[in-house]
């Protein structure tokens, strides 16, 4: 095939860049990425040439890939190296970002006979733009040529020739300075298109902003299927967290710290909430006179904790043992809840009729030990499953009111309460979720109620105190504030990342 834009002596300068100068375009060629093992020696070659080609020509100035700064915590060539199969565009632009560069250049490589077929695209990194793209059938003998002419083409796009509207083959081989004639034009362009492999897939990608595509199922078998490395290898994951990662958005040392979880944080959770549960108190207290001497000759009283609803408030705190693992403390108070006390003095062989009761609003506090399972933990929303153990202490009637001295004072009744919690979080940022807990509890010791009394034959006794139910239900809904937390580990498995 004849070759006339550039001579295959440039094999001969491989490597060869200059500093950008102030009136030069910033350029970044990133090593192009082989598709299939059998296409890993085209590739180098086709990059290194395009390298060399890149760095001869004037108003291009080469940022070698070796001078790029860190992407996350990989070096840039490690970055490159590990781009994943049908990814290079992206790659090319994280990269180019990376090095400040104003265009950078992907390649992907398919091996084909004795030859192979590379796809080019030429991103604008600041405006986010796949400006340009073709693919060429290429034999080992056309590797300078097709070099040549890419480079030709990333200057066309740098001198903004791709913006006049003309066929972008045509700009990169077509003086802008000068006049054009048009049967020479035609000339030329039928060079380049044959010099190129005869593609008829050179586009302009004017509107062509870079998107990340989603990683699937198909994906996934189509890797499968191939002889190169897979991605998911590459990191130590499998298929499916791999494609989970992928699609997340995430650079892996970001992925990698989420999967951290819980482990070694300390999560603190004030909240809000509504409730049912023990959270009313009452008192009921009789006494029985002499009809005679009017002395006391019994007394009849009883407390008890009630069931009721209440808005409820308070806070936990808690160390992440394991990612998906946690255990602390909780406290909690039940606002507005009540306390009725209703006190009845009965003369022998009188009659009279009870007082009205007096109702005091009151809180009910509670407190103890919690567990929470968190799976999932790279998942921006997850369950939660927790377990809790609860001391609730109510309050006596003396503390609200002066009663009779002969009538009996109780001491405060408290429970414990076994609970199982589901619940779900979802991630606002790197430290805070918002999470909703929907709390069940279970009675299982303590006392909530108790009866005293003296002598007898005077008073109309009741039943006693109400039973008081064992479950009790509500929900919380509060903020979840992390801090400290486990930090990933350094080593090789760190120095490959597949993301773009």
């Amino acid at each position: 095939m004849k070759r006339t834009l550039v001579p295959l002596a440039v094999l001969a300068v491989l490597g060869f860049s200059h500093d950008v100068r102030a009136d030069d375009t910033a350029v970044l060629v990133p090593p192009f990425q082989p598709q299939e093992r059998g296409a890993a020696g085209v590739s180098a070659t086709l990059s290194e040439a395009l390298v060399a080609e890149v760095g001869r020509l004037d108003g291009l100035g080469l940022v070698p890939i070796d001078r790029v700064p860190a992407v996350g915590n990989l070096p840039a060539v490690d970055y490159a190296a590990s781009c994943p199969p049908g990814q290079s565009v992206g790659c090319a632009f994280v990269l180019g970002g990376a090095a400040g560069v104003s265009l950078a250049v992907s390649g992907a490589v398919w091996p084909l006979g004795d030859g192979a077929l590379a796809e080019v695209h030429i991103v604008d990194v600041p405006n986010g733009v796949d400006m340009l793209s073709f693919q060429a059938e290429i034999d080992p003998a056309e590797v300078a040529s097709f070099a040549a002419t890419t480079a030709r083409l990333l200057l066309a796009v740098s001198r903004g020739d791709v913006s006049l509207g003309g066929d972008i083959r045509l700009a990169a081989v077509v003086p802008t300075d000068t006049g054009v004639d048009k049967d020479l034009a035609s000339r030329q362009l039928s060079q380049l298109e044959s010099e190129i492999g005869g593609s008829g897939t050179v586009d302009r990608r004017a509107d062509g902003f870079v998107n990340r595509e989603e990683f699937t199922e198909d994906d996934i078998a189509e890797a499968m299927q191939s002889d190169a490395v897979k991605p998911w290898e590459k990191v130590g994951m499998t298929p499916q967290e791999y494609m989970r990662y992928y699609n997340s958005g995430l650079r892996l040392h970001e992925w990698r710290q989420r999967k951290l979880g819980r482990k070694g944080q300390m999560l603190v959770r004030p909240w809000l909430g509504w409730g049912n549960g023990p959270f009313n108190g009452s008192y009921r207290g009789q006494k029985g006179l002499d009809g005679d001497t009017l002395e006391t000759v019994e007394t009849y009283a009883w407390h008890a904790l009630e069931q009721a609803s209440a808005f409820e408030a308070g806070a936990s705190v808690s160390y992440g043992i394991l990612p998906e693992l946690e255990a602390g403390f909780g406290l909690g108070f039940a606002l507005g809840g009540q306390y009725t006390v209703q006190s009845h003095t009965v003369t022998e062989d009188a009659f009279s009729n009870p007082p009205d009761p007096q109702t005091l609003s009151h809180s009910t506090m509670w407190l103890g030990p919690e567990v929470h399972f968190a799976p999932m933990p790279t998942w921006p929303a997850r369950p939660v499953v927790g377990l809790r153990a609860t001391w609730i202490k109510g309050k006596t009637a003396h503390q609200f009111f002066q009663l009779d001295p002969d009538l009996p004072e109780f001491e405060a009744l408290s429970l414990w309460r076994l609970g199982f919690i589901p619940g779900a979080e979802a991630r606002l940022s790197d430290k805070v979720d918002v999470f909703l807990h929907l709390p069940i509890d279970l009675t299982i010791g303590g006392k909530s109620s108790e009866v005293a009394s003296t002598g007898g034959g005077v008073l109309d006794r009741d039943a006693g105190p109400p039973a008081l139910n064992t479950v009790s239900a509500g929900f919380m809904v509060g903020l979840q504030i992390r801090s400290f937390g486990a930090k990933q580990k350094s080593g090789p498995a760190m120095n490959e990342d597949p993301d773009f």
